[in-house]
């Protein structure tokens, strides 16, 4: 079978090639199917090398000149996609991506089928269908998914096989048009249940030996970003992964999307830095622990927080540290813990090596029905 994989705009490339897709081409292309892989985000970029800023929904705004530039091009990419006569489209859809994703189905769907995956897919799946260009619908993790997905309807939901180790092809993303940019994940899921989060998928882990050989294999790496939820979720597979990268002969600079405050930090931080890392972030999300058990986020004290950037600080490893405020039952008290926290911080660590961040609470797609029944918040967006 011929299979076209997509990645609808708007997402930066500096934020890297599309990794679920590299992970699914490698699954099909096992099983015998043709795959081309098709990331717009290239095209756009090429036009317009800065994106600029997202919402807080992490979605363009309609007035932006790229956002206008690739509706004008929606017709030529589906000329594209439609010269290569594939037996099936496949679209990846994210909070970014999601309306452009279902712009370009509506038309390809007029001339062979279209499945849908990613995150949108899997807290939309009932609503994806409804509106008519997908007829499958991929939930959840899709390695074994789309296989099944291939010849059947309706939505499909397939567990990883723990007796697997799936890795991703990277064939079709040179690093040069993604400016040496890496993505690499070693863990899946989170066993976390914070309520202002949605990945709560379950927990997979990745082979370390076989991510360590690709990043040796791969030429031209001028940064890896590790995608984990929390790369430290297991302190021992931590220090051994950073162990390891650390034997590179020049390990690439490193960003970590997901470190958790925890104990035993000082086992790994230290490989870390030696292995390139020279960013983190960690997500506080508040300075009081009353709100943070009300978020559902797992314990951990103030002390520990300190304790914790510190020791970044001292690798001059820089922490991006995250907050959430306007959360639904959020006091003046608890807004002024946090700023106190923050402040707690720029003096104890090295104000060098310290950034905070904090966002204005939205509900993201997926965690509707807990806040509507826990907090009577229906909203999405951060203007209302």
């Amino acid at each position: 079978m011929k299979i076209v994989l997509i990645r609808p705009p708007f997402i930066n490339v500096n934020k890297g090639s599309p990794l679920g897709l590299a992970y699914l081409s490698k699954v099909l292309r096992n099983a015998g199917h043709e795959v081309y892989l098709f990331d717009l985000n290239i095209f756009i970029n090429k036009k317009y090398r800065k994106i600029g800023n997202y919402t807080r929904n992490f979605v363009l705004p309609e007035s932006h000149k790229a956002v206008k530039f690739a509706y004008r091009k929606i017709d030529d990419y589906c000329a594209k996609i439609l010269e290569l006569a594939p037996d099936l489209v496949g679209f990846s859809l994210s909070y970014p991506t999601f309306q452009y994703g279902i712009e370009l189905a509506k038309k390809l769907s007029k001339h062979v089928r279209c499945i849908a995956g990613g995150p949108q897919a899997t807290f939309n799946e009932k609503s994806l269908l409804r509106i008519g260009c997908f007829d499958t619908v991929v939930s959840g993790y899709g390695e074994e998914a789309v296989l099944k997905s291939l010849s059947k309807t309706g939505i499909v939901s397939e567990e990883l096989d723990r007796s697997k180790d799936y890795q991703p092809d990277y064939s079709d993303f040179p690093l040069k048009l993604y400016k040496g940019v890496l993505p690499v994940i070693t863990t899946r899921g989170c066993p976390n249940r914070c309520h202002f989060c949605t990945q709560h998928l379950p927990l997979f882990f990745h082979s370390l030996d076989a991510i360590i050989d690709q990043i040796k294999r791969i030429s031209n790496v001028r940064e890896i970003i590790y995608n984990d939820s929390n790369i430290n979720i297991n302190p021992q597979r931590t220090e051994y992964f950073f162990t390891e990268l650390a034997k590179l002969k020049k390990p690439p600079p490193g960003h970590v999307f997901g470190l958790e405050v925890k104990k035993g930090f000082e086992r790994y931080i230290s490989k870390m830095a030696e292995a390139g890392v020279k960013i983190v972030r960690v997500g506080i999300e508040s300075g009081t622990i009353r709100e943070r058990n009300s978020m559902n986020k797992k314990f951990f004290d103030n002390d520990l927080v300190i304790a914790f950037i510190k020791e970044l600080s001292d690798h001059k490893i820089t922490t991006w540290a995250q907050y959430i405020f306007c959360y639904p039952d959020q006091t003046e008290e608890d807004r002024q813990e946090t700023l106190a926290l923050m402040s707690r911080i720029n003096s104890s660590c090295s104000s060098a090596f310290i950034k905070h961040f904090w966002y204005r609470f939205v509900v993201h797609h997926g965690s509707e029905e807990l806040f509507q029944k826990k907090y009577g918040v229906i909203s999405h967006s951060p203007l209302n």
